[in-house]
């Protein structure tokens, strides 16, 4: 029960967090373009670029983590990379992906109007 306690506040807080992102793009969106129309077209665009955006970062930061270590390795004489490491790395991909998905469900939500 806890596992499913601590998920459900994870996509509440993830779910938060587009939501601020969204009402942040409406606001920004409707500072430079006044018609209704074209504040939904924009609006939905950037939530779609943002949740793309979003998306590769995770993807980025859960798959590449490894090969960005490597190189700052050999580069800076840093410590050698460890399993523990990666599930750490894929943790914090987490949020960047749920993000992600949220904001375009926001986009495609928003141009559907």
């Amino acid at each position: 029960m806890s596992r499913l306690k601590s998920a459900v506040k994870f996509i509440a807080e993830c779910f938060a967090i587009s939501l601020i992102v969204a009402l942040a793009d409406l606001g920004v969106v409707y500072l430079f373009v006044r018609d209704p129309i074209r504040v939904v077209f924009y609006l939905s665009m950037a939530l779609l670029l943002e949740g793309g955006l979003g998306l590769l970062v995770g993807g980025v930061v859960a798959s590449f983590s490894r090969v960005i270590n490597k190189i700052g390795e050999k580069l800076h004489k840093s410590e050698s990379w460890t399993a523990i490491s990666q599930r750490e790395a894929e943790r914090n991909s987490r949020p960047w992906i749920v993000t992600g998905v949220l904001l375009l469900l926001f986009g495609f939500l928003v141009s559907a109007f």
